[in-house]
């Protein structure tokens, strides 16, 4: 997520990052003009300079911390393991939301070159309170290996939540089952 708001930079500054935040937000909207229509009168009010300077940074951060709050509402387990017995195979992710509407999510997968996924981005919209979304990879070899799961908004600017997994494959090869087999 974005840095906290920082107390040096001018009302302006402020202002123009906390505009980021909220196109952030709208980037997960199904109507993105949502986002602009419900935090353009409390921005536009900020930047009236007869209001003293706290008054306008308490205005801004107001905001800002109403779109954190949302961004927080999304979330994926912390930790979790999986094991796959076929070289080509799909895992489950639980992505969690409060939002009482839907939103757009991108998903970024990062593995070593003993993962490989069709795609590495993946975006998808969160309906319900849980959504689980399958998730096709394709091992390269038996063993365990971590996977960082990224959960951003679809302008890629903000960070969800994380997750790292554990993908532990147990298929073994062609070459591998005729040796298993010949011994």
């Amino acid at each position: 997520s974005l840095d906290l708001i920082d107390p040096d930079l001018t009302v302006e500054e402020q202002l123009r990052q906390a505009e980021q935040f909220v196109e952030s937000w709208g980037s997960m909207l199904l109507e993105p003009a949502d986002a602009v229509a419900e935090f353009e009168r409390p921005l536009a009010r900020s930047t009236d300079r007869r209001r003293a300077r706290r008054e306008q940074l308490a205005m801004v951060d107001d905001v800002r911390a109403t779109v954190q709050a949302r961004f927080d509402a999304v979330t994926v387990p912390e930790r979790d393991r999986v094991t796959l017995g076929a070289r080509d195979a799909r895992f489950p992710l639980p992505i969690t939301s409060t939002l009482d509407q839907p939103v757009k999510v991108v998903i970024s997968l990062e593995a070593s070159d003993r993962l490989s996924f069709p795609r590495s981005s993946i975006e998808t919209t969160l309906e319900d309170e849980r959504t689980t979304v399958q998730i096709p990879v394709r091992t390269r070899a038996t063993s365990d290996t971590p996977l960082r799961i990224t959960v951003r908004t679809p302008d890629g600017r903000v960070i969800l939540d994380e997750s790292q997994y554990t993908v532990r494959s147990t298929a073994v090869s062609g070459v591998g089952l005729l040796l298993t087999a010949g011994a």
